[in-house]
């Protein structure tokens, strides 16, 4: 399976101001530690993001929580100019206390789309520079300026989602938005593309040209991938590598193993293990 990557975020925080001049796409991924502030700046692209793809506007932001997926194409050669904003989770828990936690914000799932006024959206991009140039060239007291420069940033998006409710473009065609809303309903059960296809009283061949299409991704890729995502969480939360496995719609042990191990680089057995070790540490 390879349109699919697990991403760790390092260093704990990470930005980039990028221009892309052709058409191009981003393989789904997600980031397993940490969080994404993703501020769109131009650009004709489209972009996968939980269960639905967006036609982004300039300005608009999206929160990005840990093991979420997303990804993105550029339809054109027109600039694609982003600024992604990548922070591990502890470094976000220690740069706000509780009551303010922008945890929450990405944990609202109703409100993971905003949009910067053109006000905002001006200081973001100008503060974003700033702490890249820091973090570039490294001046005398560069980790205390960036760090405070990054706490505006923050205190944009929060202030945003506080004061400014907002609609993203949702441009997803039916056909894909009810195939993936039947998977992630019915993920554990016994799915194939036939039953899906036959629950959208579809063709399997239609909706496997439209999935495909559209998600740069087969429809049983996606319900792989899915799976794989829950397993994870399942093995975080303290279940055995059996019960993750079956837990998560797999049916097969030795598929589980190989599918696991492959796309994360690691065994589901000592995946779990080192979760366990990490809720060991005082």
């Amino acid at each position: 399976m390879n349109d699919f990557i697990s991403e760790s975020i390092h260093p704990a925080i990470r930005i980039s101001h990028d221009t892309t001049f052709n058409t191009s796409k981003d393989l789904l991924h997600v980031h397993d530690n940490g969080y994404e502030i993703f501020f769109f700046i131009s650009g004709d692209v489209k972009f996968f993001f939980e269960t639905s793809i967006y036609k982004l506007e300039p300005g608009d932001v999206l929160l990005i929580p840990p093991n979420t997926l997303h990804g993105y194409s550029v339809k054109n050669s027109l600039n694609y100019e982003r600024i992604p904003l990548h922070i591990q989770q502890t470094a976000l828990l220690t740069m706000f206390p509780a009551e303010t936690s922008l945890i929450k914000i990405f944990q609202d799932r109703d409100h993971r789309i905003l949009h910067l006024n053109d006000s905002a959206a001006k200081y973001f991009i100008e503060y974003s520079n700033v702490i890249i140039h820091f973090e570039k060239n490294k001046p005398y007291g560069c980790d205390i300026l960036s760090h405070a420069y990054l706490r505006v940033l923050l205190s944009i998006i929060i202030d945003t989602y506080k004061h400014v409710p907002y609609t993203a473009n949702n441009v997803s065609p039916d056909i894909i938005r009810n195939a993936i809303d039947y998977i992630n309903i019915h993920l554990k059960e016994e799915l194939t593309v036939q039953v899906i296809a036959d629950a959208l009283y579809v063709s399997t061949s239609w909706l496997t040209h439209l999935f495909k299409k559209h998600m740069g991704i087969s429809v049983w890729n996606y319900v792989i991938i899915q799976r794989l995502l829950l397993a994870r969480t399942l093995l975080e939360n303290g279940k055995t590598v059996m019960e993750a496995c079956l837990e998560s719609g797999f049916s097969n042990y030795a598929h589980f193993n190989k599918a696991f191990s492959k796309t994360f680089n690691i065994s589901p057995k000592k995946f779990q293990k080192d979760c366990q070790s990490n809720h060991m540490i005082p």
